[in-house]
């Protein structure tokens, strides 16, 4: 079972890979690559995500200052 926040996370990744999955080519794959957040590998979310026509790939823990510089530098007030 999800918690609130992973529930509302769940229904808002759900409608922003409808929106993407338009934009895919009819009998081919998207691949969305997350976060390691608890709530994007929770099996409901990850079973929804490949439902709609996407594989999944998680970058791994520890990662964010390697893959996302612009999430360390610029977000990381809003986060403390």
């Amino acid at each position: 079972m999800l918690s609130v926040n992973a529930a509302i996370m769940s229904k808002c990744i759900e409608k922003i890979i409808k929106l993407i999955a338009k934009m895919i080519p009819a009998g081919k794959r998207g691949c969305l690559i997350m976060d390691s957040v608890s709530f994007h590998r929770n099996e409901e979310i990850l079973n929804s995500i490949s439902a709609l026509g996407f594989d999944v790939a998680l970058l791994p823990p520890g990662s964010t200052s390697d893959l996302q510089p612009l999430d360390l530098s610029k977000m990381k007030p809003f986060k403390d």
